[in-house]
């Protein structure tokens, strides 16, 4: 497998694109393929934690067994809302739109710190602290608890595309969204990518999607393209969907 690096070069003041090196690879899994690149990254003095970007070609061990797409934004704003959860109080978490939640808002929203939920395991652990353990270490633990939940949150909010809409709008890819959700209209996406959908043919597309979910057929076609309890595979359920 090739490898090749973008990086700002000092010496030429511009990004510049080169070919690093050249791996062998004997299983294509892709635990084996990462652990490949991450022991050549190291072999040539490079760290991984200072890798900003990664794409991949088209194999499909560097992207999954099946799309996900469609789950980006409700699993990312699911995280960052249950994060937040641990340190902040309920009804900002629940009420504020997720764009307008700020991890670093102040000590109003902000639990006492007692309060704060660290897990099972630690909260045993203050619960069984003895007298030989300073009130001051505990204090200062907590603190510093915060103060990484704080960091955790505010990275994801910095780095994850929570005010990109598109990443919104492709949940009605989900078979599960198309067979229990209502949704009004494609227009939004439409509006984004005009040459989606042939010219003249927008309203037929949209009212065949709008009348998905009154199918009797679409639902049992969720059930039969299910990989797993709570994983539909998507490819599979919108091929059959076009064999209707």
């Amino acid at each position: 497998m090739a490898i090749a690096v973008k990086y700002f070069s000092d010496s030429s003041n511009s990004v510049e694109t080169n070919f690093l090196c050249l791996i062998d690879i004997e299983v294509e899994t892709a635990q084996h393929l990462f652990e490949a690149i991450n022991s050549a990254l190291k072999d040539r003095g490079l760290n991984l934690q200072n890798v900003i970007g990664f794409a991949p070609d088209t194999t499909i061990v560097m992207f999954g067994d099946y799309p996900v797409a469609h789950r980006l934004y409700k699993d990312i704003s699911g995280m960052f809302t249950s994060i937040l959860s641990c340190y902040m109080k309920k009804n900002y978490v629940k009420e504020s739109p997720l764009y307008d939640l700020d991890p670093r808002a102040g000590a109003y929203v902000f639990l006492p710190k007692k309060q704060m939920y660290l897990g099972i395991n630690v909260a045993k652990q203050l619960n069984n602290v003895t007298d030989h353990i300073h009130k001051d270490g505990i204090i200062d633990f907590l603190n510093r608890s915060q103060q990484f939940l704080i960091e955790l949150c505010d990275q994801i909010k910095t780095r994850l595309p929570l005010e990109n809409t598109l990443f919104k709008e492709l949940a009605f890819l989900d078979p599960q969204e198309v067979v229990y959700s209502e949704y009004v209209s494609l227009t939004p996406l439409l509006t984004k990518f005009p040459n989606l959908v042939p010219e003249g043919m927008e309203q037929i597309i949209d009212n065949e999607f709008r009348n998905l979910h009154l199918d009797p057929n679409v639902a049992d076609l969720l059930a039969r393209s299910t990989i797993s309890p709570n994983v539909p595979n998507v490819e599979t359920f919108w091929v059959n969907i076009g064999k209707i």
